[in-house]
C-alpha cells in the first residue's frame, strides 16, 4: 500500500480571501517505508500574514526568490498521483490546494484522502486538543515538529503509525 503524506505552509488561514501557498512538503510510503520526499517554499505572490510567520516561521524574505505555484504545482501533483493523501487537518491543506489549482487552472484534486485529525478525535475522544504538536506531545512520537512542511509531514506520518497501531487498522503501513 503507497500513501503520500502532505503538509502546507501558507500566509493565512483563508484561501477564500486570498491566503496562498508559502511552502509544500510530502512523503511518499510503500508499505510503512520512506520512498521519496519532496519539499518546495513557494512565493506565494502575496505577504505572509504576520500570525503565519509566527506559527510557520516563515517570512516574505524567505520566499521572494522562491518559484511561484504555477512551477510547483505541477511537480507536487506529479509527486502525489493517484494516491492517496495523508494530512493533519486535511479539509485545511486541501482547501489551499484547491485554490492553487484554481490559480493554475488545472482540475481539482480528487484523491482519496485521510485525516489524521479526524482519526485521532476518534481513537482518542478524551483529549481537549488535537493540534499535531499537542498530539505529538501526548503520544511521545519521537518527531520534530515545527511547523514547516516536511517536519510536519514526518510528525504526521508518526502519528498515522501510532494510531494505526494503537486501533489495530492496517498492519500491513505500519510495519516498518
Amino acid at each position: 500500500m503507497e500513501v503520500v503524506v502532505l503538509d502546507l505552509e501558507t500566509t493565512g488561514l483563508y484561501p477564500a480571501f486570498g491566503d496562498r501557498i508559502a511552502e509544500v512538503g510530502a512523503a511518499r510510503y510503500a508499505n510503512g517505508v520512506l520512498v521519496a520526499e519532496y519539499e518546495s517554499l513557494v512565493n506565494p505572490g502575496t505577504p505572509i500574514s504576520p500570525g503565519a510567520s509566527r506559527v510557520n516561521g516563515l517570512t516574505d524574505a524567505m520566499v521572494a526568490d522562491a518559484p511561484p505555484i504555477h512551477e510547483v504545482l505541477p511537480v507536487l501533483l506529479d509527486f502525489v498521483g493517484e494516491t492517496t493523501i495523508v494530512a493533519h487537518n486535511a479539509d485545511f491543506d486541501m482547501s489551499f490546494l484547491d485554490a492553487a489549482c484554481v490559480d493554475v487552472r488545472c482540475p481539482p484534486v480528487s484523491n482519496y484522502t485521510v485525516c489524521t485529525l479526524l482519526f485521532a478525535r476518534r481513537a482518542i475522544p478524551w483529549l481537549n486538543r488535537y493540534s499535531l504538536d499537542h498530539l505529538v506531545e501526548v503520544l511521545r512520537l519521537d518527531v520534530e515538529v515545527r511547523h514547516r512542511a516536511l517536519a510536519d509531514v514526518r510528525a504526521t506520518w508518526e502519528l498515522l503509525r501510532t494510531l494505526l497501531a494503537a486501533t489495530g487498522i492496517g498492519r500491513d503501513i505500519t510495519a516498518a
